[in-house]
């Protein structure tokens, strides 16, 4: 009121389906009793278009996020994991911390799914999922990359780092199931898919020495 003077206001509720998502406020600097019905009438409608652009912003956003999230795990999915990589190499470049890429792999699970079904090959990935995620930092990114494997940026992150925090994930593998990883630390120079490459060949090196271990791509086996 102080900034703008105004001595009169009118509030209209924007009203969603079938909830106010809103208010718009009109204000005048003279002091107005009651609002004319033909501006009444044009405020209503302007109260009823701020409506649908409001849910029209909110559904498409939902779309956006659909399309970046896994329907079984709820974690981030490939598509976002190709967005945000190429942001996070940004950040540390700019700020000039650590980045260790990690490739994840639940060991045997196609015989596990063929064995039990597949529902209980998705209840599996499920609970991977969320006891992972009980384990990370808030600025950790866990992505279901495909099918079993999944991907994990872990910033402010040395190797040695990464390999701890790894460990804590198999420590927490539920029903006695086994993962293998690859750990990849950023040279700070590397493209994401150069990145993601090496974590990536470290993963099979890990299945190809017997599974149920860490590899980073110094070839340090654990």
């Amino acid at each position: 009121v102080e900034a703008t003077g105004v001595v009169s206001m009118h509030f209209e509720p924007i009203v969603g389906d079938p909830d106010p998502i809103g208010v718009l406020a009109l204000g005048w600097n003279e002091r107005a009793e009651a609002l004319s019905e033909h501006v009444a009438g044009a405020v209503r409608t302007l109260a009823a278009e701020a409506a649908i652009a409001l849910e029209r912003a909110a559904l498409l956003a939902s779309l956006e996020a659909s399309a970046r999230t896994d329907d079984l795990t709820g974690l981030p999915n490939r598509r976002a994991w190709e967005e945000q990589l190429p942001r996070e190499l940004a950040r540390a470049r700019r700020e000039r911390h650590s980045l260790c890429v990690v490739m994840l792999d639940l060991d045997r699970f196609k015989d596990f799914n063929d064995r039990e079904g597949h529902q209980a090959g998705d209840r599996l990935l499920k609970l991977c999922a969320a006891s992972w995620a009980n384990q990370l930092r808030a600025t950790d990114i866990l992505v279901r990359y495909g099918g079993e494997e999944f991907s994990l940026v872990l910033t402010g992150c040395t190797l040695a780092d990464a390999r701890v925090l790894v460990e804590r994930l198999r420590d927490v593998m539920p029903e006695g199931h086994t993962v293998s990883a690859g750990i990849a630390a950023w040279d700070g120079m590397e493209s994401p898919a150069a990145l993601v490459g090496r974590a990536d060949t470290a993963l099979y090196d890990a299945k190809r020495a017997g599974r149920d271990r860490i590899v980073s791509a110094t070839n340090a086996v654990g």
